[in-house]
């Protein structure tokens, strides 16, 4: 992929990610969390090793209107008993990111 196209990409990441912390910036010049997913980072060498990121991770997080659509769309398709709130919150991290940069409306 074009490293212009990569460095313009936003990256929402869970605590698996940011555990394992593989190179990110291979997916994306702007990575993205929210506090919950940090606050679960208790490994004191994982949190530290967030700091050795080569950018900023940005903690975010997602507005009250991409929560409830997130929870419509999974109760649609079943998936709302399966989902933990930080599953929730990040999906909805990501519709709002999408929607803030100009993506394709979201169906209903």
């Amino acid at each position: 992929m074009d490293p212009a196209a990569v460095a313009s990409r936003k990256v929402v990441i869970d605590a698996g990610a940011a555990i394992k912390l593989q190179r990110l910036e291979r997916f994306g010049g702007e990575i993205y969390t929210t506090s919950n997913v940090v606050n679960e980072i208790r490994d004191e060498h994982a949190r530290a090793l967030l700091g050795t990121l080569p950018m900023e991770l940005r903690i975010r997080e997602p507005q009250s209107r991409d929560i409830a659509y997130v929870k419509q769309f999974a109760k649609l398709t079943g998936d709302l008993g399966t989902l933990s709130q930080n599953d929730i919150e990040l999906m909805a991290l990501t519709v709002g990111l999408h929607r803030e940069n100009g993506g394709e409306a979201l169906r209903d």
